[in-house]
């Protein structure tokens, strides 16, 4: 904006200036208002955290199939992660399916999934969102684990991630929670080796869950 202001400013025709200035100002107020209204990448004014697109108002509900070759108290440690979520919502939206999935990685089939796979020496947890024909809605979610990092179930290992609060975290993700800018929050994008202080929710987090969520809840 600042380059395009110090160009204006150049020009030979005052009246030329004014034009071009006031469609530039037209064109600023309309993406702040096309924004508003989707929800899309805008940094919500009383919160660290950033607005993603919503999920589409037909969708109340957001059950995951987690893969069966998880062992049994990481799968409880994905549900607790969204219990978490939903004790400080106006209603339950993140659940846990009993069926679970034979599925290695992420696709879009319709079933949000929770799995695992070696990506290398790259991310620790993804959440891939997928969205309608028109990219203005989530429809799906898919949640994963890079094996290729050393993963526990408790604090008690310093070289391995926490299980739980990365579930946590990623959970956010599917309420349209970005990252934060906030290092205590849930939501803050670096997570530690040894560290389970992401399992529980700061204030920050749970004010902007409460918020975003009502733009699709009914």
């Amino acid at each position: 904006m600042l380059k395009i202001w110090v160009q204006l400013a150049r020009g030979k025709s005052t009246k030329c200036k004014t034009k071009q200035i006031f469609r530039i100002l037209t064109l600023a107020l309309s993406v702040v208002m096309i924004g508003g209204v989707l929800g899309v990448g805008i940094a919500h004014a009383a919160y660290t955290h950033t607005l993603l697109k919503p999920w589409g108002s037909s969708y109340q509900t957001c059950t995951y199939r987690v893969q069966s070759t998880f062992a049994p108290l990481t799968k409880t440690q994905f549900e607790d992660a969204m219990q978490t979520w939903n004790r400080q919502l106006t209603k339950q939206f993140l659940f846990k399916s009993s069926a679970e999935t034979q599925d290695e990685k992420k696709s879009k089939n319709g079933i949000n999934t929770l799995t695992k796979y070696n990506y290398g020496d790259t991310w620790t947890g993804l959440n891939t969102p997928w969205f309608n024909f028109w990219k203005t809605y989530y429809v799906e979610s898919d949640i994963e684990f890079n094996t290729f990092h050393k993963w526990a179930n408790s604090g008690d290992y310093p070289d391995r991630y926490d299980v739980q609060s990365t579930s946590t975290h990623e959970s956010g993700h599917t309420l349209r929670l970005d990252r934060s800018k906030g290092e205590t929050d849930v939501m803050w994008p670096y997570a530690k080796k040894g560290d389970i202080s992401r399992r529980f929710l700061t204030n920050a987090d749970i004010e902007a869950a409460r918020d975003f969520t009502k733009r699709w809840f009914k």
